[in-house]
């Protein structure tokens, strides 16, 4: 999230007023599915509606202080059911329903042993969940029930697991689980339906700011994931906790320090999320709601956005073919930096490529399961199935040979896809269903998020699910490969939408669908696989992109079952051609089967490397060309103004054709080569000459010196010279062949980059000019500028400052 709010009503100086954009102690907010905003004004005894997404004008529900049907009298909390807007009044001890509206209220909690009720809850058989701070205790009253139900505390104040200490924010989830703001505890409870004791699940009971802490906890939201996203009022903060984990993460509010900057929050209470994730925050103590944005997730693969308008090549360029793919190629990943994954299950490899396929960056031996998918994340660690064992999920860790169990379903996975929550999602083929683990997890429980026990067309069923593709907001595309659809299941949601197929849109046929991703503007590009073809479907309507000849077939502008699709950073499509044996890539938006007017002239430099197979040998070059790889079973025709090696073998030749020559370079059946998990690149020199004798391309030298670049080869091209690789005056040195580099950190100073700062003194660890001393190596102590004082009082894993005079406070006094 943006850690600078925005201030969506209310004064941004933190001042309270009485008008309608002025509030007087928000609390208890609520977002319908449509983004109408709905806030409990505590203190004007309002409910003020706000359109966030339209031009309809504010306007607010009740006024006054009196106890009649149609006013409000300290409202504390709002919540939206079905289409009803449901109000909790403090002071007159109960809950009124009503209109979206405000019209036909209705009371359906009055009094009933309430002391001092703040939160509600609603939960899916229309159960209101009620918590009194007073009491101590969370009640709930059932439909048509006047009498409330004791559910979670005894009543009396206390921090035992089944006590709870001026309880504030419920939230229930669909089983009746009970998650509770333990405000005085500082913790937050979850109560299972029916139990008589909770189970602390956020926070160690104490107060303090450390992120094994809560700080007077007065709301949680809880996701399909029970991921945790908790208000605390006296740290000033919003903090998310995963499930099973013994500490926070700050995600809004983050510096420490109560205020009215959009970066501060001053006793936030409320929390709500709109349609877009963005996150919503009522603030006590600055009279005001604040909205932190949700920003572009970082994503590890490429989602191009591309004009509706673009087109694709009709002709392909053979990106790879089967001299270092099997005979039927099935796993590809392309990640943001635009290297290309392969997994090859004949041969036991994943390889990585550079996007231009000459460069052979990794090479890496695991055994796979024969239709493996390949997912890598932002920290380049490969997930992928293992052929040693049914359902068996590893990962090869960034920088690392050696293959470490992630998990194992109960069937063998027909597409893997991680989320940007670290979430692992599995197309489960033969038990017609989609699942997923969460990765931060430490119990690897297995949820379905899509299909039941057995096949079927229904909604909520799938037939023989292939390819998954989950977007940033967590919804779900499923190929449907059997029932011949894409599939589309929002959030939470068991029933899907069919998306593509079986005549929508606009009487679209797919055959046995494999494949499927998604652009940034949300079209869909789907491996139509019985069809030999790559299909667009957005803005209500499809296109056939390419493989649109009607028929299979091994030209380039053919596709023989195609099986699965990926995008490199500029929009280009890569289709694994799977009857083909290779892997296409289609450039957007020009075509390349125009014959170059060019002839070339191609001499093939040492040194070279290969990776040898019993049919060919596959040369690698580190030239900005496209390497050529001949097969024993085809002859080779290319035309294209662009350098290309060409390569002949005894078995096989390759060919490049252009107007007025042929060029072809055979080697020698003496000739050897030699393969090594991390290739030396092979260097071409080219000479290019035009039906004149005018040369048009620029020809660099080859540098004797392997790491040197530039027309006189005197720069150093290394790694650590091409760039800033160490932070904050570490020292950089090569490795590996110049592949890797290793930063020396000066003290204090860790991480990859020297990025991580871990000194106790930093330049903003002492406010208003404080003077910072190390002590010990252990503490640190702030001598304060004149004008400026406070105590520092040494707590259990932290400290607490006790302000002096009256006027100073915040965390440092400050």
């Amino acid at each position: 999230w943006n850690q600078n709010g925005i201030t969506i009503t209310g004064c941004s100086n933190g001042s309270n007023g009485s008008s309608l954009y002025k509030f007087n102690q928000p609390l208890g907010i609520s977002i319908t599915d449509n983004d109408i905003l709905y806030i409990a004004d505590k203190l004007n005894h309002r409910v003020v509606v706000i359109h966030l997404d339209s031009t309809i004008e504010t306007f607010s529900i009740g006024s006054g202080g009196v106890s009649n049907i149609v006013q409000f009298n300290v409202p504390h909390d709002v919540f939206i059911f079905n289409t009803s807007l449901y109000v909790l009044e403090q002071d007159n001890k109960r809950v009124q329903k009503m209109s979206l509206n405000g019209s036909d209220p209705v009371i359906v909690v009055n009094g009933g042993g309430l002391k001092s009720p703040l939160y509600l809850c609603v939960d899916n058989n229309g159960s209101i969940y009620v918590s009194d701070f007073l009491n101590h205790s969370i009640f709930v009253y059932r439909s048509n029930s006047t009498n409330g139900l004791r559910v979670a505390g005894t009543g009396v104040q206390g921090s035992a697991n089944d006590q709870l200490n001026h309880p504030y924010g419920i939230y229930v989830n669909n089983v009746g689980t009970i998650y509770i703001a333990d405000r005085y505890n500082h913790r937050i409870m979850k109560w299972l339906a029916g139990a008589s004791s909770g189970v602390r699940v956020a926070g160690d009971g104490t107060a303090g700011n450390s992120f094994t802490q809560l700080y007077s906890p007065t709301d949680i939201i809880v996701d399909e994931n029970e991921y945790m996203y908790i208000s605390e009022s006296l740290s000033a903060r919003i903090t998310r906790w995963a499930p099973n984990s013994n500490c926070g993460t700050c995600i809004a509010s983050c510096s420490g320090k109560s205020g009215s900057a959009p970066s501060q929050l001053r006793e936030p209470h409320s929390l709500a999320f709109d349609s877009k994730g963005s996150l919503y925050v009522s603030e006590y103590g600055n009279h005001r709601v604040q909205k932190f944005q949700l920003l572009n997730s970082p994503i590890p693969y490429n989602q191009p956005k591309i004009d509706y308008n673009a087109t694709w090549d009709h002709c392909g360029i053979t990106f790879a073919n089967k001299c270092i793919l099997p005979t039927k190629p099935h796993g590809i990943f392309i990640d943001s930096n635009d290297s290309i994954y392969i997994a090859n299950y004949e041969k036991d490899w994943i390889l990585m490529l550079s996007k231009e396929g000459n460069i052979l960056e990794r090479r890496l031996i695991v055994k796979l399961f024969e239709y493996t998918s390949l997912f890598v994340t932002l920290n380049g660690d490969i997930y992928f199935e293992s052929g040693n064992e049914r359902g068996r999920i590893e990962k090869l860790k960034s920088n690392s040979t050696n293959s470490k169990f992630v998990t194992k379903f109960s069937r063998n996975c027909y597409g893997l896809f991680v989320d940007i929550r670290n979430t692992l999602y599995c197309s489960i083929q033969y038990e017609h269903r989609v699942v997923k683990i969460l990765l931060d997890s430490d119990i690897n429980t297995t949820i379905t998020v899509a299909g039941a026990s057995s096949e079927g067309l229904g909604p909520d069923q799938l037939n023989h699910p292939w390819g998954i593709f989950v977007d940033v907001n967590f919804n779900l595309y499923v190929a449907d490969a059997s029932n011949n659809r894409i599939q589309f299941f929002r959030q939470g949601e068991l029933n899907g939408t069919t998306v593509a197929g079986n005549n929508i849109p606009n009487n679209l046929t797919l055959i046995f669908p494999t494949d499927v991703i998604l652009d940034t503007e949300g079209s869909l590009y789907i491996a139509d696989n019985g069809n030999h073809r790559i299909i667009r479907v957005g803005n209500g309507t499809f296109q056939c992109v390419v493989g649109c000849t009607g028929k299979s077939g091994s030209a380039s502008n053919e596709l023989n079952k195609t099986y699965g699709l990926r995008f490199d950073s500029s929009g280009n499509l890569y289709v694994v051609d799977e009857f083909n044996s290779r892997i296409q890539k289609f450039s957007v938006s020009h075509n390349s089967c125009v014959k170059s007017p060019y002839k070339t002239i191609v001499k093939l430099e040492t040194p070279t490397t290969a990776i040898p197979t019993a049919e060919c040998t596959t040369t690698i070059s580190t030239s900005e060309s496209i390497t050529t790889i001949s097969t024993p079973e085809s002859t080779t025709t290319i035309s294209t103004p662009i350098t290309i090696a060409t390569i002949s073998t005894p078995e096989s030749t390759t060919t490049i054709s252009a107007p007025e020559s042929t060029t072809t370079i055979s080697a020698p059946e003496s000739t050897t080569t030699t393969s090594t998990p991390e290739s030396t690149p092979t260097h071409l020199s080219t000479i290019s000459e035009y039906n004149h004798s005018t040369s048009l391309f620029f020809v660099a030298p080859l540098c004797r010196n392997s790491t040197s670049i530039g027309i006189d080869c005197n720069v150093s091209g290394t790694i650590c010279d091409m760039g800033n690789q160490c932070l904050n005056d570490g020292s950089c040195r090569n490795i590996n062949n110049n592949q890797d580099y290793n930063c020396s950190c000066p003290p204090d100073f860790n991480g990859k980059q020297c990025q991580f700062d871990q000194r106790l003194c930093k330049e903003n660890t002492c406010f208003n000019n404080g003077a910072c001393d190390t002590i010990l190596g252990s503490t640190f102590n702030c001598t304060c500028a004149l004008g400026y004082e406070g105590v520092c009082r040494p707590l259990l894993l932290g400290y607490s400052c006790e302000c002096l005079k009256g006027s100073y406070y915040g965390e440092h006094c400050e």
